[in-house]
């Protein structure tokens, strides 16, 4: 019976045993799930702070990028683009006058090139543009010129073109003489005035100060409203502040006919021509 009871006891022991050995087996595997979980956050965790950084490195960067930056970026890729994509110059008159004009003043020339140049100069300069010495026009409405003459009569050779250039310049001359001699006549008379790039004219009157008063009439009873400006000797108009330019032509005993170029922005003042013993500059 001693023996039987020993047996079961030892059987018993044994299933214990085995209990406690399976129960730690079970133990020990969900622990090493449980590291290999935590272990694995950690490194994700980790990994995730890494990329955290190196947005922060890149937005540190972008920040420091300015305006200029930018701009020449996008320049340098435009112009690496530009390298796929080669533009073509474009040749012909930009129309500077409307299409339509330039083909009524070529209709009504009868195919006559100096005609046609006569009559197309005063559509694209204005008059006291026109009175300006030629080094002193627009160049790009003189290149116009050129390109609108080779448009409507085509240009077959260098000498056909240098032909083509005197009628212009000789054209030039002409519209330039027609308007001095409206202007000499004019400062003769009242010895100082102004006019504007459209051919609108004043008239200058000396104060005792020595700065000259624009008046809207020759008989100088209507003065223009102007600014004054201590370093101005010629007020300029309010009404024409917004011109390209004024002239002012004076006539005076030591340099006789004078034109000034002034800026009516600025008020500076640019001699364009003197016939005087004192000073002297073409026209």
């Amino acid at each position: 019976m001693l023996s039987k009871r020993r047996l079961n006891e030892e059987r018993e022991g044994r299933k214990l045993a085995e209990k406690d050995a399976a129960d730690a087996k079970t133990k020990s595997t969900e622990d090493f799930a449980k590291w290999s979980k935590e272990y694995e956050e950690k490194n994700s965790f980790n990994e995730m702070k890494e990329n955290i950084g190196e947005l922060k490195n890149q937005l540190v960067q972008l920040q420091s990028l300015t305006a200029t930056d930018v701009i020449q970026g996008i320049q340098h890729l435009t112009k690496n683009l530009s390298s796929f994509f080669p533009s073509e110059k474009k040749e012909g008159p930009m129309w500077l006058v409307k299409k339509e004009i330039c083909e009524a003043i070529y209709k009504n020339a009868q195919d006559e090139v100096k005609p046609f140049i006569a009559n197309y100069l005063p559509e694209l300069f204005k008059w006291g543009e026109l009175i300006l010495p030629e080094n002193l026009l627009s160049k790009e409405k003189r290149a116009e010129t050129d390109e609108i003459v080779a448009y409507f009569y085509k240009v077959v050779g260098i000498q056909q073109k240098e032909l083509y250039g005197k009628m212009i310049k000789v054209a030039f001359e002409k519209l330039r003489s027609a308007g001095r001699q409206r202007i000499y006549a004019l400062v003769r008379k009242h010895g100082i005035i102004g006019f504007t790039p459209e051919g609108s004219c004043f008239f200058y009157q000396r104060e005792p100060s020595g700065r000259f008063i624009p008046y809207s009439d020759a008989e100088y009873l209507h003065p223009l409203q102007v600014q004054i400006s201590s370093d101005q000797m010629y007020c300029i108009p309010i009404e024409y502040e917004a011109a390209d330019f004024l002239m002012v032509v004076e006539n005076s005993v030591n340099n006789g006919i004078t034109y000034y170029q002034i800026d009516p922005k600025s008020g500076y003042k640019k001699l364009v021509y003197s016939n005087g013993r004192n000073s002297k500059k073409g026209l």
